[in-house]
């Protein structure tokens, strides 16, 4: 975890907005347990807000109601 963390605060010394998404337990598949700065100014979100929430949050309509259709 703190490899994780280390990674994604270097993304943030050049504004490249990175978010870290599980995709290894079924339970919490397309979590968002990351972010850095460059991406919660893109999103327009604090890390609280979607810490734990599906990624599903940060895309429009018309691709969210089918995305974990895909899955």
């Amino acid at each position: 975890m703190q490899k994780d963390l280390n990674d994604i605060n270097s993304m943030s010394q050049d504004g490249t907005p990175c978010i870290y998404v599980c995709g290894h337990n079924n339970d919490r598949l397309g979590v968002i347990t990351q972010s850095n700065a460059g991406a919660l100014r893109t999103f327009g979100y604090n890390l609280h807000e979607i810490k734990d929430k599906n990624v599903t949050k940060l895309m429009p309509d018309m691709y969210k109601k089918h995305h974990n259709a895909v899955l």
